[in-house]
């Protein structure tokens, strides 16, 4: 026998070959050619890792017996080495893992293990004297990523093709957070139904959550492993990354409420659904979900369902129901709502002191409160406030004409800098389906901007100026007193202003004005009133400039046949052009138009049926038909002269 003595050379070392499995026990195997080993020689130290999750420092360590380090020592044609194989111990050699071990802890190195894959590993390590094996002995290995079980390990693959929808490998340890970048306002880029295209950043993750088929204990980074509750995908979230959380379509869910923190306006943080875009939006069920001290944050095709609210539940009872606002944006900054919908809920969306909030082909459907404050969506004190192909309908009162409030407006802005309402439907509303007030008297709304938005059924259809006025009888020397400035009113519909009154206040209006300045009204149609009150548009206090031209007013049911009614204070300085007031019928290509006929010739139903069916648009079945823009078309077409 060869007189082995310690080694102490490394170059002398030649290999030592990886692999994994999922077995749980050490397999010894010995082969004597020239050189004879202890049959318990060879092997894997205690403290060798049997799992190994990838990012973390766990290692595998070879036991090398004393007459092969001696070998080694005296240049003998000894080789150490370690193969691997996946599939637990049944797959081919992996080649590339073939390594050499340094003294003097023979150790395989964590990255090393990362490097093999998510699975069940063996790994082997040999001995081989003059090219032959002179003993063996293998050690079970489990790899994988943070969150995942070993069963769902054996699934994946980290080296095999990515699927359309990869798991997403957490790393070992979180850096410290980019700086969040400050809103610039970006255009997001659109599919070719107008939907945004949410950019998912190079460093952002998806997490799943199904809860139907999820569980808490799976790693959520596939739609495969999903997590059964919103709030464990929360907890995942990063700040400052621009992370996707994924609620399964069909499903019945709640979030926490807790700040969160996207990348940029362009890589927000997400909350969406995924799944089969025919089935239902995700159900945030009696959910009041709070958005505080949060920025770059997009919430994507979720429902806000009030189901102990919904009057069409069974053994529904007004007095029974709860108070329950569905989402609350405070303190926040960039803040996206896009295709979401808000049912029975007492107030469905609040937004106090943020800036950059938009809601986008959003609707709010069905809310109600049998307190005269509520039902509707209401933003006090913000900046940069955006509502854009947005549908309204039955809101303020319930079936019946229950809880119906003359206080119960659609929307309700206080304080609002640079609003924008353009391209919205408002049906069968309790009250005022656009109020919009400078709120506090020391303050000014400044920039409103109402485009292109048709209000049907409503009280009024917007009401604007200042909220406190009492004390002016004169017009404000001072410009700041002027509760709103620069606003444009353009290319609205009001029709069936008053048709169906939900509050006995009969005012009639189609806009009310108090303490305004420096405004456009501009190709707004006022058509259609049946029952008898107030002129298109009316002020109550005194007005400043205003530029009223190329207003349409036909079969408007008033005491005077006016375009406006200063009540007090004077007009100002009103400069009226190229309105069209209370003309004959035939002065038009066909004045018989309205959301009626329209339903009637353009969708094929009621008019009832066709505001419910605007209610129920959502992301996968958008139908233009079924939008503002379509009825302000067929208007302006109806009321244009030959």
């Amino acid at each position: 026998m060869t007189d082995l003595r310690p080694l102490r050379t490394p170059r002398q070392l030649l290999g030592f070959v990886l692999a994994a499995t999922v077995s749980l026990w050490g397999v010894f195997a010995l082969a004597q050619v020239a050189v004879e080993v202890e049959d318990d020689a060879l092997g894997f130290t205690q403290d060798s890792a049997r799992t190994h999750v990838v990012g973390e420092m766990s290692t595998v360590q070879v036991r090398v017996p004393e007459p092969v380090m001696s070998a080694l020592d005296d240049g003998e044609a000894v080789r150490v080495m370690v193969t691997a194989r996946g599939a637990g111990g049944a797959g081919d050699i992996i080649e590339d893992f073939v390594h050499d071990l340094e003294p003097p802890d023979w150790r395989v190195r964590p990255e090393r293990l990362d490097e093999l894959g998510t699975g069940t590993h063996t790994i082997t390590a040999v001995v081989e004297q003059a090219g032959a094996v002179i003993a063996s002995y293998s050690h079970t290995l489990s790899v994988r990523v943070p969150g995942l079980t070993e069963g769902e390990a054996a699934n994946l693959l980290l080296w095999a093709e990515p699927a359309p929808l990869p798991e997403v490998v957490e790393p070992p340890a979180e850096p410290e957070a980019p700086p969040v970048e400050p809103f610039i306002a970006v255009e997001l880029p659109t599919d070719e139904s107008g939907w945004t295209d949410f950019p998912l950043h190079a460093e952002g993750r998806v997490i799943y959550v199904s809860s139907k088929s999820g569980s808490d204990n799976n790693s959520g980074y596939s739609p495969q492993t999903p997590l059964r509750t919103a709030p464990a995908g929360q907890q995942k979230l990063r700040v400052g990354r621009g992370d996707w959380l994924l609620l399964e379509r069909g499903g019945r869910y709640q979030l926490d409420n807790r700040g969160m923190t996207g990348r940029s306006a362009e890589f927000p943080t997400l909350i969406g659904a995924y799944g089969d875009v025919a089935k239902p939006r995700p159900l945030l069920v009696d959910d009041n979900l709070d958005v505080n001290q949060s920025q770059h944050v997009a919430l994507v095709d979720l429902d806000f369902y009030a189901e102990s609210r919904d009057p069409y539940r069974p053994g529904f009872r007004e007095d029974d129901a709860p108070k329950q606002v569905g989402l609350t944006i405070r303190d926040s900054k960039n803040i996206r709502v896009e295709g979401c919908r808000f049912r029975y809920l007492s107030r469905g969306i609040e937004v106090q002191r943020s800036e950059d909030v938009t809601f986008f082909r959003s609707v709010m459907f069905g809310n109600w409160s049998a307190n005269r404050f509520g039902g509707h969506f209401q933003a006090q004190y913000s900046q940069r406030l955006t509502i854009e192909q947005c549908v309204f309908d039955h809101n303020g009162w319930l079936p019946g004409d229950g809880a119906k409030s003359g206080w119960a407006h659609t929307t309700y802005t206080v304080g609002i800098g640079d609003l924008t309402m353009k391209d919205n439907l408002f049906t069968r509303g309790s009250n005022v389906a656009m109020r919009a007030t400078s709120g506090k008297e020391y303050e000014q709304v400044v920039r409103p901007r109402f485009l292109g938005n048709v209000v049907a059924d409503h009280f009024t259809g917007l009401g604007m100026g200042k909220a406190s006025y009492v004390k002016y009888k004169e017009w404000p020397a001072n410009k700041q007193d002027r509760g709103i400035v620069d606003a444009r009113v353009e290319d609205n519909v009001f029709t069936r202003i008053g048709a169906r009154d939900k509050t006995g206040n009969m005012l009639d209006e189609g806009i009310s004005l108090i303490l305004i300045d420096d405004s456009v009204f501009r190709g707004n149609f006022f058509i259609h009133k049946p029952n008898g009150g107030r002129d298109p548009i009316n002020w109550n206090k005194p007005i400043g400039d205003l530029v009223l031209k190329d207003n349409v007013v036909h079969q408007w049911s008033s005491k005077r046949e006016e375009l406006f009614q200063a009540w007090s204070g004077g007009s100002g300085g009103a400069s009226l052009s190229g309105n069209s007031l209370y003309k004959p019928s035939g002065a038009y290509r066909d004045a018989s138009r309205n959301l009626e006929t329209y339903a009637k010739d353009k969708i094929g139903v009621s008019y009832d049926n066709m505001c419910r069916a605007m209610a129920e648009q959502r992301k996968g079945d958008w139908k233009p038909a079924l939008t503002a823009p379509a009825v302000v078309e067929y208007i302006q077409e109806g009321y244009a002269r030959d």
